[in-house]
């Protein structure tokens, strides 16, 4: 996981001197047919929302993603076009809920005790992504600083899952949790201006299914993704 958001802080860093680069490259040919933003990457802070009853969010919890959208202008001036594209995404979140099972199989999901002392429960998942979006921008052939808005949905599935609970003399690790809805579909909108812009990513489909093993609650949880995101080419 350290390693990816290395490697993600590494692209970050050398988006100017690629955009610098591509300015240069298109002062001396104009391309009237041009296409925008067909890469990108991006980091946010994760909240949980309709977390259990009982459930709280603790420690930080972050996401990367990074991928490829195709953009297909849509009026004459190109400032009008629908992207679709294939991305991949990690994310961490770190909480009070258990998530273990029992002897036979079956999904253990409640909120820790406020009374038990523990080192770590987090959980991690990692998605593969189609985003679908509309876009608009007020970019011009000559012109790659622009203002953009950018709007759709994330269709996705988590291939990798993974929880952790550490206590000293106890480590409880789930990758095969029956209650995960692995297909996600979250709402998304960017908007900003030039090659940094504000991300907001909303899940609208629960990440877990059925109630907690108590049968107080739902288990739930929507992630809110709120950060930045840079477009390049």
């Amino acid at each position: 996981m350290k390693s990816m958001y290395f490697f993600l802080l590494l692209l970050i860093i050398s988006l100017p001197s690629l955009a610098q680069n591509k300015d240069e490259a298109d002062n001396k040919v104009i391309d009237s047919l041009y296409r925008e933003d067909q890469f990108y990457a991006g980091v946010a802070f994760n909240l949980m929302t309709e977390m259990p009853k009982g459930g709280n969010q603790s420690g930080f919890s972050g996401s990367f993603d990074l991928g490829f959208i195709r953009d297909f202008p849509i009026n004459k001036r190109r400032s009008l076009a629908v992207g679709v594209g294939l991305g991949v995404s990690s994310s961490s979140f770190g909480h009070n809920i258990l998530i273990s099972e029992t002897g036979d199989g079956q999904d253990i999901v409640q909120p820790i005790s406020k009374d038990i002392e523990y080192k770590n429960n987090r959980f991690a998942t990692h998605l593969v992504e189609m985003p679908i979006q509309i876009r608009w921008r007020s970019s011009t052939p000559e012109d790659y600083a622009f203002w953009r808005v950018y709007f759709g949905v994330k269709l996705g599935y988590i291939y990798y899952f993974k929880s952790k609970f550490e206590q000293d003399d106890l480590t409880i690790k789930q990758t095969d949790v029956n209650a995960l809805n692995r297909f996600r579909t979250a709402g998304f909108f960017s908007f900003g201006y030039n090659i940094v812009n504000i991300q907001i990513q909303y899940d609208l489909n629960p990440l877990f299914s059925g109630e907690v093993s108590n049968g107080t609650s739902k288990i739930g949880i929507k992630p809110l993704r709120i950060g930045l995101i840079f477009y390049i080419l």
